[in-house]
């Protein structure tokens, strides 16, 4: 199937779209809505590390995959951008284009740093991350069969009561 020249100028606008302030980790790529949440990364995750049942890589190291790690998060985005740049001329070819850490290390170091910042930018987007985070892993799990559920937990002062307490406080109140 040959591609058009409307077809190569979609592409390559398409492309060009998504590349602009990395517009692909928007959940919605036009009103730039859900940030880190476009629907890939679960697809990426899901397939690469939850794709062989029990033997699954996020199963049999849930440790390190529950819940999924900022680097992880990172480093898909960071795959998804070579995947779009191979678009940037609006074809393709089969060939796969090398993943040279010299040249997208600043990419990845971007995404990482964009999370870092996400996560500490204020107490509803620290909690909206770890929620995603969470909801990535449990997307996986149930792929594999195994349906995973947050445990409760019993600690007085976890994260997620931490984070509840902060949210809640009153600016008006006197010591």
């Amino acid at each position: 199937m040959s591609l058009t020249d409307e077809d190569i100028q979609h592409n390559k606008d398409l492309a060009v779209k998504l590349l602009n302030n990395f517009s692909y980790i928007y959940k919605d790529i036009n009103d730039l809505r859900g940030m880190f949440e476009y629907r890939i990364l679960g697809e990426v995750i899901t397939r690469q590390f939850f794709n062989k049942k029990s033997h699954s890589e996020g199963i049999l190291y849930s440790a390190a995959f529950n819940p999924i790690p900022l680097a992880l998060i990172a480093l898909v985005f960071t795959a998804v951008h070579i995947a779009i740049e191979q678009w940037k001329s609006g074809i393709t070819s089969v060939s796969r284009r090398s993943f040279k850490e010299t040249e997208y290390h600043p990419i990845y170091q971007q995404h990482l740093q964009g999370l870092d910042k996400w996560k500490n930018f204020n107490n509803n987007t620290t909690r909206a991350l770890a929620k995603h985070q969470q909801n990535l892993y449990s997307l996986g799990s149930k792929f594999t069969g195994f349906n995973w559920k947050p445990n409760v937990s019993s600690d007085p002062f976890a994260e997620d009561h931490l984070a509840h307490a902060a949210a809640t406080l009153d600016d008006d109140f006197d010591f």
